[in-house]
């Protein structure tokens, strides 16, 4: 295994078209078990085959820890959730349908929309809040074993970025597939 990468990837495409998700659970259009077929045929055919793994991290939001727990029993590592890998947190918004939240609270969004890097949503939490929690847990867990995360689109463009390989803007304009593994670098140094 390259030493100085591991393997993460995004959860099932969820059912929440137009919908506010961070921390609200949304449901998957795949089982758990349809989804971790999906990930594990990946690497048998079109990308590169998953390494030995002994820990599979998740964030505890149910679209990831299901198929964390699934991909844990078949490749036979360990199940280890961390809150500090749920998606960013919308606070007052989560939950609530993108159009709604442009017509009641037009001002609040717009201000955010506009200065994205800096403001949270209200009662959420700021992209740098965020990307020291991403940071925390990277730098603390990625290098410990042999991992796959199961993580949220957008904690895996804070890896992007914490590892340099990015900015937020180049991060955000990139789509990030749902269940591709992908390397992700480890930190520089450990503690």
């Amino acid at each position: 295994m390259n030493t100085t990468s591991f393997w993460a990837l995004r959860h099932a495409p969820v059912q929440a078209r137009g919908l506010c998700y961070g921390w609200h659970e949304a449901k998957t259009g795949l089982s758990a078990e349809e989804a971790a077929e999906r990930v594990l045929a990946y690497g048998q055919g079109e990308g590169q085959p998953l390494p030995r793994v002994e820990v599979v991290w998740s964030s505890p939001l149910q679209r990831c820890a299901s198929l964390a727990s699934v991909l844990a029993t078949r490749l036979g590592a360990t199940l280890a959730l961390d809150p500090d890998l749920r998606e960013i947190h919308f606070g007052e918004w989560e939950g609530r349908l993108w159009s709604a939240i442009e017509a009641e609270d037009a001002a609040r969004m717009q201000e955010w929309m506009t200065n994205w890097q800096q403001v949270a949503p209200p009662g959420g939490e700021s992209l740098p809040e965020f990307t020291a929690r991403i940071e925390r847990w990277w730098r603390l867990h990625a290098h410990k074993a042999s991992t796959l995360l199961v993580a949220h689109a957008g904690v895996l463009r804070a890896l992007e970025v914490l590892s340099g390989s990015l900015d937020w803007e180049q991060a955000m304009a990139r789509e990030v597939p749902s269940l591709r593994p992908a390397r992700f670098a480890l930190p520089a140094t450990s503690p």
